[in-house]
């Protein structure tokens, strides 16, 4: 079943980044009462590297999808970004260290009435390989879905091996570098925890691939939301690294589509991915 959608238009970062941009909503309007879960979806073209555009963000977020791939051609990464803000806004990065680079995004959260939900953030610098972060676990049954996150490395932009963030034995997992785990980042996760009655169903998936940048995967109808995500490449025994032309979890009514790689997937052998959803009711 397709997504009923409402066209809105959004603003651009600023004179010196211009911005192709369609955001797109379903079952409300931004800043309506909400009753149902609420499909924020937006895509488009960033012209000149980083960016941020118009993103309603008075209610809580769950990330339900993100895509990004370079316009030209593949690149080392320094920064990427899927954040919402304060003030209706949200940054958007998949840019190396010159940020001049075109960036094709996709990204959708759902929106839901902020009645027993709880929104946290956690902040690390000083990350090499990954950052392990113990969290407070609510009491009750509650589950934790990723609602926004950066990565920026501290000395440049490098090639990529993994990227992830997951919620591991109560420490949230922050994972970016390349195949030496030596560069310095930090990172920044927003997080929910939403009651469990919220959902109803929960699945992982994971897989290795090889010589190919996407895999689809048949999943569960109805809204989805991202608990956790991990991509990594896997050639070599782990010891190998690439640029990075596409990587993403975009989800569809019954599929999602799973990207990581230059843009030569032949030559990025093999590649791990995990991804955790869960479905809304």
């Amino acid at each position: 079943m397709t997504k009923p959608r409402t066209l809105l238009r959004t603003g651009w970062r600023s004179a010196a980044s211009a911005l192709t941009v369609t955001a797109l909503t379903m079952l409300g309007t931004p800043g309506s009462a909400l009753a149902a879960p609420i499909t924020q979806e937006v895509a488009g073209i960033a012209t000149v590297g980083p960016t941020n555009v118009r993103y309603e963000t008075s209610s809580p977020l769950l990330l339900d999808h993100f895509y990004f791939r370079d316009v030209n051609d593949d690149q080392h990464l320094k920064v990427l970004e899927v954040l919402p803000s304060a003030n209706d806004r949200m940054f958007l990065a998949f840019s190396d260290q010159s940020e001049d680079e075109q960036f094709e995004f996709q990204v959708a959260h759902q929106r839901i009435p902020a009645g027993g939900v709880l929104s946290r953030q956690l902040y690390r610098t000083g990350c090499h390989g990954y950052c392990a972060t113990k969290i407070d676990v609510p009491t009750g049954d509650y589950v934790f879905v990723i609602s926004g996150f950066s990565f920026t490395f501290s000395d440049g932009d490098h090639h990529i091996d993994q990227v992830g963030i997951e919620l591991l034995n109560g420490y949230v997992y922050q994972r970016f570098n390349d195949s030496n785990d030596d560069d310095e980042f930090s990172a920044l996760v927003n997080y929910v925890w939403v009651p469990r009655s919220a959902f109803s169903f929960f699945e992982t998936l994971t897989g290795t691939p090889a010589n190919r940048g996407q895999v689809t995967r048949d999943v569960a109808a109805g809204h989805k939301v991202i608990q956790s995500f991990n991509a990594q490449n896997v050639e070599n025994d782990g010891e190998a690294d690439n640029h990075i032309k596409r990587f993403g979890f975009l989800t569809h009514a019954t599929t999602v589509d799973i990207y990581y790689g230059d843009k030569d997937p032949t030559d990025s052998g093999y590649w791990s991915y995990r991804l955790v959803y869960a479905v809304l009711t």
